[in-house]
Order: C-alpha cells, then sequence, then structure tokens
C-alpha cells in the first residue's frame, strides 16, 4: 500500500514539476515527505499494536493454563471432599441399638396383649 501511495505522490510530483513553477515543485517535495513520514508513523502505530497484540496473545494462553491447572486441582479437592463427607455421614452400627417392634400377642384371658422389642441391634 506504502508503494502504491508513493508511485501516486512521484507521479503528481513529476506532473508539477514538468507543469508548474519551482515554487510548486517544492511545496510537492514536502508534501511527499510529509505523506512518507506520517506513513511511517503509522507503520511504527501498527507494529506496536501488533507487538502488543503478540504479548496479549501470550498472557492469554499463560492464564488459560493457570485456570486449567486449577480446575484439574479443584476436581481433585471435590473428590477428597466427597470421600471425607462419606466417611463422615456414615451411620456406623452402634452397640444396643433397639429392634423393631415384635407382632402383638394374643389377647389373654385378662384381656391383656403384648408386644416386645429388645436393645440388641446389634447386639452389644
Amino acid at each position: 500500500m506504502k508503494v502504491a501511495l508513493l508511485y501516486v505522490v512521484v507521479m503528481a510530483y513529476l506532473l508539477a514539476d514538468s507543469t508548474t513553477a519551482q515554487g510548486s515543485t517544492f511545496d510537492i517535495k514536502c508534501g511527499v515527505e510529509d505523506v512518507i513520514s506520517r506513513m511511517d508513523n503509522v507503520e511504527g502505530k501498527l507494529e506496536n499494536v501488533e507487538g502488543k497484540l503478540d504479548e496479549l496473545q501470550v498472557q492469554h494462553q499463560d492464564l488459560q493454563g493457570k485456570i486449567d491447572r486449577l480446575a484439574t486441582a479443584v476436581d481433585g479437592k471435590l473428590d477428597d471432599l466427597k470421600q471425607l463427607l462419606e466417611k463422615v455421614f456414615t451411620f456406623y452400627p452402634v452397640n444396643g441399638g433397639w429392634t423393631h417392634w415384635g407382632t402383638w400377642s394374643v389377647c389373654g384371658s385378662n384381656c391383656e396383649h403384648t408386644r416386645r422389642r429388645t436393645c440388641s441391634n446389634p447386639a452389644p
């Protein structure tokens, strides 16, 4: 793009040089130098932007790696926590717990009937 623009400016300079007075030729030369200077400035800024973009891509990759490692660590800790909770909330049998109630006995001569349970679930 710089070459094409420079070509246009040089052609304008040559045409102006052959058709105008010497003072105008100086103005065109100064204009060409100004355009080239501005193009160099724009190209320098573009290179700076490209450099910053490269830096940001490297930082992005670094952060993505850190996120991946953190996610792996969190997954591992969640597995550890799950195992711990399973241990804490596992109900261990207590010696001497009550059994379920038995069935009712047949009604006796005094019109009483009973049912039983024992403290042996599991046996002490």
